[in-house]
């Protein structure tokens, strides 16, 4: 089974790499050589380690940003990626790539560490331009130290909690967008972009009575939509909130959910069939696509063209399900969330 298994997946590569991938270079927007500058900028990535998230952490290394935050579970995996950044930017040749990269330990599903990881920022930087909500788990079940269903509270809670801790940085960058505007920054330039995934419409509205539970209800991929449909929900709401806000700082910020599309990744890492055999036949390598619409949201796309959308592959506004678009969920998830902030922050 194994080596029938390996002689297929060795197979598709070969016809992907040879015949289907050249013909699929031509992305609308390429991160690689279209990204703008982002000198003088203040930029925080959760999930860096590896995947979608390593990969825009290299490109971010080389954009000029003053200062890089790398917000990750495992101190021992973000020293590594520290290395790996710095590596990037010795290899490329040009001293001007100087931005400095600060690892900053975030275990997403526990809202002390999430707190935690918010002071460290707020005392380093005055200013946040860009958060990128990129980390995410997938399949397993258990509950977080808080109690919670672990992929919501990981996926979901965690980044929700995390913007919510750094909106002031990112209302200040805003502002000074708005009354010093220069080559740096602008009306333009302050963008929270959470990921999601087309995962969301596997979720039923029943999974949403209790957004913390489910365990033993529902199966571990539905909780994962659940919790992709929450950050869904979290853009939207925040997007709608920001943008009716009295404060013109507030009315300066992009807000985006992004849908990746199905990329090589880390996320079915439980599963190891599907890691070593099936994901080279249909998903996506991480370079340039994985990263092309987080990182076209992230720093290139117009406040019009990005504000409040869902976007897919590749760099495209679309539609989402027909549960995303539910208003009365949305807010009932945004308010559970709400509540589990001010709740958690008593304990």
């Amino acid at each position: 089974m194994s080596s029938w298994c390996s002689y297929i997946s060795d197979i598709s590569r070969d016809v992907y790499s040879t015949m289907l991938r050249p013909g699929l270079r031509n992305l609308p927007w390429d991160p690689y050589t279209e990204m703008p500058s982002l000198e003088g900028r203040v930029i925080a990535i959760t999930g860096p380690t590896s995947g979608i998230g390593l990969e825009a952490a290299k490109r971010l290394a080389l954009s000029g940003a003053k200062t890089l935050f790398l917000l990750g579970r495992s101190e021992e995996r973000l020293s590594r990626t520290v290395s790996v950044l710095e590596e990037v930017q010795f290899a490329s040749g040009d001293k001007k790539y100087t931005t400095k990269i600060v690892p900053v330990r975030c275990d997403l599903s526990s809202v002390k560490s999430v707190r935690g990881a918010a002071k460290r920022v707020r005392e380093e930087e005055e200013l946040l331009d860009v958060l990128l909500a990129n980390a995410g788990i997938s399949g397993g079940s258990g509950y977080s130290e808080d109690g919670l269903e672990m992929q919501f509270a990981t996926n979901c809670l965690g980044h929700h909690i995390l913007i919510q801790e750094l909106l002031p940085n990112l209302r200040r960058a805003a502002s000074a967008g708005l009354t010093s505007p220069n080559s740096q920054r602008n009306q333009d330039t302050t963008r929270i972009v959470l990921l999601t995934s087309g995962a969301h419409a596997w979720c039923s509205e029943a999974a949403l009575s209790d957004p913390g539970g489910g365990i033993g209800t529902f199966n571990a991929m539905h909780l994962y939509g659940r919790s992709k449909l929450g950050n869904l929900y979290t853009a939207r709401r925040l997007a709608q909130s920001l943008s009716t806000s009295d404060r013109p700082e507030d009315r300066a910020i992009t807000v985006a959910a992004v849908h990746p599309g199905g990329i090589v990744s880390e996320l079915g890492r439980e599963s190891a069939f599907f890691t070593k055999y099936l994901s080279p036949m249909v998903l996506w390598p991480v370079a340039p696509w994985g990263v092309s619409t987080l990182l076209w949201a992230a720093t290139a796309a117009t406040r019009k063209e990005a504000h409040g959308q869902y976007l897919v592959p590749w760099c495209t506004p679309a539609e989402p399900s027909t549960i995303a678009r539910n208003e009365k969920l949305q807010e009932h998830v945004w308010a559970w969330c709400e509540e589990q902030n001010a709740k958690l922050a008593q304990e």
